[in-house]
């Protein structure tokens, strides 16, 4: 005779819990490669999207004979601005929305009294939106933070794309005059290739911004000021490179953001690790590394931006807009964004 043996019908609670470790462990290694998996995705879509926009704005180039404005400065005090966004409407398959405004026969303040165009501006436009931002496509109204300041008294669907303008942070008066500078899309600018003489595949054309950790990005279609030199001015539609990549606002002690203005709110940004996508004039797209050389030490000639720091402008003193930059004291980044110091700058790596 013999005795049967009881078979065993479940886990101990220690084989239980060694279970759960291997599937805990499993996890915390495949949760970085799924999110560096899609954050790769979403920078793919990103490049495509500056790809778009470079090409539409060559073939503005290619109609029109030169690159599309920075922001549109009419000779009358109104402050809403059309921006280089909408000139290229047609090109990225929304030439409804410029046939309805109609922005070379009105000025944006005069088209947002009709409640059909406000309609039409206010569709977002899935070509200028970074698909890293996670914020809404929909600006919130009021200020500070990571909110825009409204202009019309609406919601706007952002934009994570900004214009070159260039080095100087000029903006334009209420007589429609604005300040030179030397980049290829900014107040008033009519930049064709013949003037960027640096050579297109060495000069940025467009660059991303972020909403997200008080960047600011920017409205498709506009400025919400052509006067002044802020957030709620021209940076609405374009950028500066005297602002190095990735410059985010330092928490304040409070823990609380402090305004982007002089920082990437007024230049680009990304939340791609480790840089930023930006167009060239030949439109070609690269990530340009925030580790780049970037030097905005002003030279003894400049004056800043009016913050009292000097290390933002390189702006000649009132009068001498004309006076040169002294190109050596320049960083790699800012000549990038110059169309004709004479500096070359590769943005591919020897």
């Amino acid at each position: 005779m013999y005795q049967r043996s009881k078979c065993r019908i479940a886990f101990t609670l220690v084989e239980l819990l060694v279970v759960i470790a291997i599937i805990g462990i499993l996890v915390a290694l495949l949760l970085p490669a799924v999110q560096a998996a899609r954050e790769a995705a979403r920078r793919s879509q990103c490049t495509n999207n500056l790809k778009q926009l470079a090409l539409a704005s060559i073939q503005h180039h290619d109609t029109r004979g030169a690159f599309p404005k920075g922001w549109d400065a009419p000779s009358d005090s109104t402050f809403q601005s059309w921006g280089w966004g909408v000139y290229i409407a047609p090109y990225i398959e929304a030439s409804a929305v410029t046939d309805l405004a109609q922005p070379e026969r009105q000025t944006l303040n005069e088209a947002l009294k009709n409640a059909a165009i406000k309609q039409a501006l206010a569709s977002e436009q899935s070509a200028m939106i970074c698909p890293s931002d996670p914020t809404t496509g929909v600006l919130e109204t009021g200020g500070g933070g990571t909110q825009r300041k409204e202009f019309g008294g609406q919601n706007w669907p952002k934009s994570n794309y900004l214009a070159s303008m260039g080095h100087y942070d000029f903006s334009c008066d209420t007589s429609g005059s604005c300040g030179p500078n030397n980049g290829v899309m900014f107040g008033n600018s009519k930049i064709s290739l013949r003037k960027i003489t640096d050579g297109a595949s060495h000069t940025i054309l467009i660059g991303e911004r972020p909403t997200e950790r008080a960047c600011e990005s920017g409205v498709w279609f506009g400025a919400g000021q052509k006067t002044g030199r802020s957030i709620s001015g021209p940076y609405y539609v374009v950028g500066r490179t005297s602002v190095p990549i990735n410059d985010f606002p330092q928490p304040n002690a409070d823990g609380s953001l402090p305004a982007a203005t002089d920082h990437c709110g007024e230049g680009f940004a990304s939340l791609h690790p480790g840089g930023a996508n930006f167009a060239m004039c030949d439109g070609s797209v690269h990530l340009i590394s925030e580790d780049i050389e970037s030097n905005v030490t002003r030279p003894s000639e400049g004056q800043d931006s009016g913050g009292g720091d000097g290390t933002i402008d390189w702006r000649p003193p009132a009068g001498q807009e004309a006076l040169p930059l002294r190109t050596e004291l320049l960083g790699a980044y800012q000549r990038l964004g110059i169309r004709n110091d004479g500096e070359i700058v590769s943005v591919v790596a020897p």
